[in-house]
């Protein structure tokens, strides 16, 4: 029988207001965990695995990742 995964209690969040939709972090993603729709950024908290690539390429810092509250 296969064991689960756990998974990191952590939340990559997205500040909206700081986000310019360049789509930069949608092609660093190698768990493809983000995808733009028009000029919305959409993240797929289930296939993130924190790997902060993303974070660390965005050029306004609108990605971050937050322990979470549990």
């Amino acid at each position: 029988m296969p064991s689960a995964v756990k998974r990191p209690n952590k939340t990559l969040l997205l500040d909206r207001d700081k986000c310019i939709s360049c789509a930069g972090c949608v092609g660093t993603c190698p768990d493809l965990a983000l995808d733009m729709f028009g000029v919305d950024l959409q993240v797929f908290q289930d296939k993130c695995t924190y790997c902060t690539i993303c974070v660390r390429f965005c050029p306004v810092g609108a990605l971050s990742i937050e322990k979470s509250k549990l």
